[in-house]
Order: C-alpha cells, then sequence, then structure tokens
C-alpha cells in the first residue's frame, strides 16, 4: 500500500484544468471519457469536449448536476478522478474511477475506492454499483476485496454491487 497521503476533492475550474493535464499526459482517452474512441489522441477537440463534459455533469447548477465528481489527489498531484451518480429513487449510488497510468499498482485504488465508499456512505443509497471491463482484473479484485459481489453483464462489462447500509 502507498504511505502517500491520497485525498478526493470535489471538482471545481481550477482542478478541472488540472485533471485535463493529468488525462492527457497519463491517460487514453477511452479510458476517461465514455464518448471518446479508444484510438482516439487527445486533439483540441477531444480536450474540449472533457471540458464540457465534466462542466455539463458535474458543475453545472445544482440542480441539474447529474453526479458528483471529485479530483484525486496524490501528495500534491492531480492523479485522476472519482465520481459518484445517484440513480432514480435513490436506492443506489453509481461509481467510476480512473487513475493516470503512472498511479497504479501503487496501493492508490484501494485508498480510493475507500474514499468512494465513505462518500457513498454519506448518501440515502443503501448500495454502491460499479461496471468494469471483463479484462479489468485489478479492478474486479479491488472490488472483490471490498465486499462486492461481482457479476458478467453479457457486454464484456462486470457489475459490481457493494452493499453500503443493512436493509432499512
Amino acid at each position: 500500500m502507498t504511505g502517500e497521503h491520497v485525498e478526493l476533492r470535489p471538482l471545481d475550474e481550477h482542478l478541472l484544468a488540472a485533471l485535463l493535464e493529468t488525462a492527457v499526459a497519463d491517460s487514453d482517452p477511452a479510458a476517461v471519457m465514455p464518448t471518446a474512441e479508444a484510438s482516439a489522441e487527445w486533439t483540441p477537440t477531444l480536450r474540449d469536449a472533457f471540458l464540457r463534459f465534466h462542466r455539463e455533469r458535474s458543475l453545472a447548477d445544482p440542480g441539474s448536476r447529474m453526479e458528483t465528481t471529485y479530483v484525486v489527489i496524490v501528495g500534491s498531484s492531480v492523479a485522476g478522478a472519482a465520481r459518484l451518480q445517484a440513480h432514480a429513487g435513490g436506492e443506489s449510488v453509481d461509481t467510476g474511477v480512473w487513475l493516470g497510468r503512472s498511479h497504479r499498482n501503487r496501493g492508490i485504488g484501494t485508498a480510493v475506492l475507500r474514499l468512494v465508499l465513505a462518500a457513498a456512505r454519506g448518501t440515502d443509497a443503501r448500495r454502491l454499483l460499479a461496471h468494469t471491463t471483463a479484462d479489468n482484473l485489478a479492478a474486479q479484485h479491488l472490488l472483490r476485496r471490498a465486499g462486492a459481489h461481482l457479476e458478467p453483464v453479457g457486454d464484456g462489462t462486470v457489475r459490481a454491487t457493494l452493499e453500503l447500509a443493512a436493509p432499512r
């Protein structure tokens, strides 16, 4: 496990610029943007799309925000992002995490998942949902170690369900 200090900070405009720098320098577009193609390169158009994506989903007025995005800070560096998105009815919250390549395999993902779980437990949701690709064995291992139940979805993805609290 990393001895480095890991924290989640709510996304704001200043952090959004730093998050884009990390994404461009240390990640493939498809790993950080669901709308990017696997072979995409960080063009000016794709950089603008990244900024627009986060502004529309996380930095919009509170009434129209789709999700809460947190910037993963390791020491004093931006390492990636984590998000929480409530599902209709509030019974569950969906999460997604990405870390730049240089921040992987250092125990940071474990620390981030612990922080994401704490944030999710601060909501009314009873379960946390996550999706990953069937070939992302590291993410599956991390989720399983946290107590998640994993099941293949059938489209090449795996859904993880983690209970946050005992049923009411």
